[in-house]
């Protein structure tokens, strides 16, 4: 899935639109937001419109999605009309001044892997009904640490658990009793070794899953 934005008739040179447009290409969106911030110049404000014009654009497509998956796949700045204006000479004549102007445009694209990372044959729906029961239950559980996402990876034997939350603490507890309870409850119902990684989500404001739960309350 791609989403394009694209703004036309600015008021600026494709060279000096450009130098800001390397900085952010092939990067995520929340790192170009941050890059935007601190650019001192003005053409960063109107890329950062650009940019909020293509999530938006991204988030009616796809519907639900995670900013954090979107990444800035092309950024261009191409030669536009110039605006020709005229300044005064004497004999009623005038000098013919030109302002270039130029179309930004970007495309994101989704950089996504699965959330069930394994690989299985016979046990293939067993091991699916168990990932989706994990989730259910750490959804149940830690309802107030707003769960963004949860990877499950396994090995054998193994099985390694990723959490993004807003919230990292109501996960670890203190002194990390709490997410010792939690591995220790899943060993006891899967009957595996069970290990945790707790993921901050450092912007929840642009997380769409947690957004539209937070509205859905």
């Amino acid at each position: 899935m791609e989403a394009k934005a694209i703004a036309k008739y600015v008021r600026v040179t494709p060279r000096k639109a450009d130098q800001v447009l390397q900085l952010i290409r092939g990067k995520r969106v929340d790192q170009v937001t941050e890059i935007l911030d601190f650019t001192p110049k003005h053409v960063a404000k109107v890329i950062g419109k650009v940019l909020k014009s293509a999530v938006a654009n991204a988030v009616a497509i796809e519907g639900k999605i995670n900013v954090e998956h979107l990444r800035v796949k092309e950024a261009v700045a191409g030669a536009g009309p110039s605006l020709k204006r005229f300044l005064p000479r004497p004999r009623e004549g005038g000098y013919v001044v030109g302002q270039k102007t130029n179309p930004i445009g970007m495309r994101l694209g989704i950089i996504a892997t699965w959330d069930s990372r394994w690989f299985a044959r016979k046990d293939y729906a067993k091991l699916l009904e168990e990932d989706i029961f994990i989730r259910r239950y750490l959804k149940r559980r830690l309802s107030q640490a707003g769960i963004s996402r949860i990877i499950i990876q396994r090995a054998i034997a193994k099985v390694t658990i990723n959490i993004s939350t807003a919230r990292p603490g109501l996960v670890i507890g203190r002194r990390g009793q709490q997410v010792d309870q939690l591995r220790d409850e899943l060993q006891h119902i899967t009957k595996k070794e069970i290990f945790l990684n707790i993921d901050e989500v450092k912007k929840p404001d642009l997380d769409a899953i947690l957004v539209s739960e937070h509205v859905a309350r």
